[in-house]
């Protein structure tokens, strides 16, 4: 079996977005905080993005078999550490962005109910 058909996948996505969230934390340092309205709407633009990677499933060449699984164990992993990560570089900790985190993993759970009715209804392979 060829390894490029599970290189391109929801992992690869993830790992990439977990790599920006890193870069993010490291450059929202004192004086301005310049990413602090892109770490404090993180619970609304993780999500979509997960549910974009359904998208990878019509891609040709993509692995099929265990992709639902997949994309399910990288957005919720990786979902979290994104939106962990993010949260720990907000220069006010305090309950708001505790609440913004739990939101983004509730919003990620509803994206990936979402994405596998997609895959289910127009998913053919």
């Amino acid at each position: 079996m060829k390894i490029s058909k599970f290189l391109l996948g929801p992992e690869l996505c993830w790992l990439v977005l977990y790599l920006s969230a890193i870069a993010v934390a490291k450059s929202n340092v004192k004086p301005n905080y310049s990413f602090d309205k892109v770490i404090e709407n993180s619970w609304l633009y993780l999500p979509v993005i997960g549910l974009l990677f359904f998208a990878l499933y019509w891609i040709p060449g993509v692995e099929k078999k265990w992709f639902l699984i997949r994309i399910w164990l990288s957005g919720l992993i990786l979902g979290h550490l994104v939106l962990e990560k993010l949260a720990s570089a907000y220069s006010e900790q305090g309950p708001g962005i505790g609440t913004a985190y739990l939101l983004g993993i509730g919003m990620q759970v509803l994206a990936l109910i979402v994405g596998s009715i997609a895959v289910a209804l127009f998913g053919h392979s």
